[in-house]
C-alpha cells in the first residue's frame, strides 16, 4: 500500500486511513484497483474503508462497492457530532455588553450551561 502513496495513486492521509485496515483487506483493495483502474481513493472513501473495516463489514465486495460510490454506511446521529449555532446578536445583546470580546461571550455561556446542566441533574435525582 506504501507505494501508491509513493506514487501518488491515492493521496496521503488516505493512506494512512488506509493503514488502520487489516492486511488481508490492504491486498484485496490493492487487487481491485488493479483490476479497475476507474476506481479512485479519495479521503471520504478511505474513511469509509476504515470504518467499514471496524465494524468487521469489509469483504471484497464492500470494498468494491466503497470505491464505485455504491456503500454509502448511514451514520447513527447520536453518533455525529453536535452541529455549530449560531446566536443573534439581537438576542446577545440582551446579557453582553457591546465591548465583550467573543472569547469572553463563550467562556460565559459555557458557565451557564455547566450550571444549568448540573441543576437540571440534580432535578432529575
Amino acid at each position: 500500500m506504501i507505494y501508491i502513496v509513493d506514487d501518488n495513486s491515492i493521496p496521503f492521509l488516505a493512506g494512512v486511513s488506509l493503514s488502520y485496515i487489516s492486511p488481508q483487506n490492504q491486498a484485496d483493495l490493492f487487487d481491485i484497483l488493479q483490476e479497475n483502474e476507474s476506481f479512485k481513493i479519495d479521503m471520504k472513501k478511505a474513511e469509509l474503508l476504515r470504518e467499514f473495516s471496524v465494524d468487521n463489514q469489509l469483504a471484497r465486495k464492500s470494498i468494491s462497492d466503497i470505491l464505485a460510490g455504491v456503500a454509502v454506511k448511514k451514520r447513527n446521529r447520536a453518533s455525529l457530532p453536535v452541529q455549530s449555532i449560531k446566536i443573534k446578536g439581537k438576542i446577545l445583546s440582551k446579557y453582553f455588553k457591546p465591548e465583550q470580546k467573543p472569547e469572553e461571550i463563550e467562556a460565559a455561556i459555557i458557565e451557564a450551561l455547566e450550571l444549568y446542566t448540573a441543576q437540571k441533574n440534580n432535578k432529575e435525582r
